[in-house]
C-alpha cells in the first residue's frame, strides 16, 4: 500500500527536507510504494532515483511527472532541478536532456551550438574540407601566377631546386582547385596539405622584409600567409 514520502534526508543527520513532489503538482508529499522505493520518492532519494532511471518504465514515469508539472505551471518542475535529486546529482548535460524530454524548449542559440554544425562537420569529414574559390589577385600576385603556369617562374634562379619546387607546387595548387566542385576527399586533402607546404616555403622570404617579391604578394592574396603589416603592392 502506498505511503507518503518522508522527504530528502540530510546526510549530516539533520531534519529531512519535506517532500513537495506530489503527482498533482500542488506541493504535497509524493506517494511511495513501500516495497519498491523505501521511505522516499525518486525526487528525494538518490537510490530510488537511480532505480527509476535504470528501467524504461521508471524513466517514463519521471518524464511524465516533469512534463505534467511544466505544462500546468507547477513550481514543482523547477524545484526538481533546484533542490531535488536530479538537480543535486546529475551533471548539467543530463539535466538539459531531462528538461528536453519534458518538452522544454532550449534557451541557447541553436545557430552557435555544435549541434547546428554537426551535419556540416560530418559532411566535411566524409568529403573533405571544400576548396574555396580563387581570390582576386593583385598585379604582382597575378604576374607571379602567370609565370608559374607558363613555366617561367624559376628562370630568374636557374638551376635552383627551391625555385623549381615552388613553381611546381604553385602549378599544382591551381590544378587541384580547378577540380572543384567535384573534387574527391583525397584531392581536397592534397590541396590543403599543399598550402601548408607553400606556407613553409614563403614565410622565410616574407621575413626578409620589404621589398616583397611577387611570390609573397601571391601568397598574401591567396591567404596562405598572413598579411605582412598590411602589405600594399608597390
Amino acid at each position: 500500500m502506498p505511503h507518503r514520502c518522508h522527504g530528502l534526508e540530510d546526510p549530516a543527520g539533520g531534519t529531512p527536507r519535506p517532500c513537495i513532489f506530489a503527482a498533482d503538482g500542488k506541493g504535497g508529499p509524493a506517494e511511495v510504494k513501500r516495497t519498491r522505493d523505501g521511505k522516499s520518492c525518486a525526487f528525494c532519494c538518490p537510490d530510488a532515483f537511480a532505480r527509476a532511471c535504470g528501467s524504461p518504465a521508471g524513466k517514463g514515469n519521471i518524464t511524465k511527472h516533469l512534463k505534467q508539472w511544466r505544462e500546468s505551471g507547477s513550481p514543482c518542475y523547477e524545484a526538481v532541478f533546484a533542490f531535488g535529486i536530479p538537480g543535486l546529482v546529475l551533471p548539467d548535460a543530463k539535466q538539459h536532456d531531462l528538461r528536453r524530454r519534458a518538452g522544454e524548449v532550449p534557451t541557447f542559440n541553436a545557430s552557435i551550438s555544435w549541434l547546428h554544425k554537426k551535419k556540416a562537420r560530418l559532411k566535411a569529414f566524409l568529403h573533405g574540407k571544400p576548396i574555396p574559390d580563387a581570390p582576386e589577385l593583385s598585379q604582382n600576385g597575378l604576374h607571379f601566377a602567370w609565370q608559374c603556369r607558363s613555366g617561367q617562374g624559376a628562370r630568374k634562379v636557374k638551376g635552383s631546386y627551391w625555385a623549381k619546387m615552388l613553381q611546381g607546387q604553385v602549378q599544382k595548387h591551381g590544378q587541384l582547385r580547378a577540380r572543384e566542385p567535384k573534387a574527391t576527399r583525397r584531392v581536397r586533402q592534397q590541396w590543403w596539405s599543399l598550402r601548408r607546404q607553400l606556407k613553409k616555403l614563403v614565410l622565410p622570404i616574407a621575413a626578409l622584409g620589404r621589398p616583397f617579391p611577387p611570390v609573397v604578394a601571391w601568397a598574401i592574396d591567396e591567404k596562405i600567409i598572413p598579411d605582412q603589416e598590411n602589405y600594399v603592392e608597390p
